[in-house]
């Protein structure tokens, strides 16, 4: 989640609207829909419990600890 903060308004600028995906510190990808980027981390074998999958919109407001169902 760090990552993806510091990456945000870069991401905000370049593909507002977009998904993008990390691997820990890695950004595996930006797409148009959630459901590539799944694919893309299934098929590099990625498991869900080491990913996140954030759309690239400004961030509601709720704690990075709760129970958001975001992969």
């Amino acid at each position: 989640m760090q990552t993806f903060r510091r990456d945000l308004p870069a991401l905000l600028k370049e593909k507002p609207r977009y998904w993008v995906a990390y691997h820990g510190d890695r950004r595996v990808g930006i797409a148009k829909t959630d459901l590539e980027l799944y694919q893309l981390c299934a098929r590099l074998g990625i498991p869900q419990g080491e990913r996140i999958v954030r759309p690239i919109e400004l961030e509601p407001p709720y704690e990075v600890d709760s129970p958001y169902p975001c992969d």
